[in-house]
């Protein structure tokens, strides 16, 4: 079973913090750092996937994400690779997480098998990386 992490961009002061708790009655925030936020406006909370990248960097939604996928043609595989760039994210109808890389979906888990793939930012800090791979 996946353990249940978030983190949370805090848009006043553009940073990235560990959420330490939540009280989704009150729409509080609790972050790292002494940051209590109480309003929902300030604060983009993102859940862990429960996966973590090649190199051990932890997968949360919001997260920027690379990877290569090798297609095959008449079950003989292509040695040409595409490589991808999607924000990570889940379906609301099926809770499964995905890539979205807008022309293209691929499941998260699919994502992860590929040889090449990781984190490479968030959409917060580096929005530049998706317009780059579009």
């Amino acid at each position: 079973m996946s353990e249940i992490e978030f983190r949370a961009w805090h848009k006043p002061t553009k940073t990235m913090h560990r959420v330490l708790a939540i009280d989704w009655l009150n729409q509080m925030v609790d972050l790292d750092g002494g940051l209590i936020e109480q309003s929902s406006d300030d604060v983009v909370v993102e859940q862990y996937t429960g996966k973590d990248d090649k190199s051990g960097k932890p997968i949360y939604e919001g997260s920027i994400f690379g990877f290569d996928n090798i297609w095959l043609n008449n079950d003989v595989s292509d040695p040409q690779e595409e490589h991808y760039v999607g924000v990570v994210k889940r379906d609301p109808n099926t809770g499964m997480w995905f890539v979205d890389c807008t022309k293209h979906k691929f499941y998260l888990g699919d994502a992860v098998e590929s040889d090449s793939y990781g984190v490479i930012g968030n959409i917060h800090e580096n929005p530049e990386l998706l317009e780059a791979a579009k």
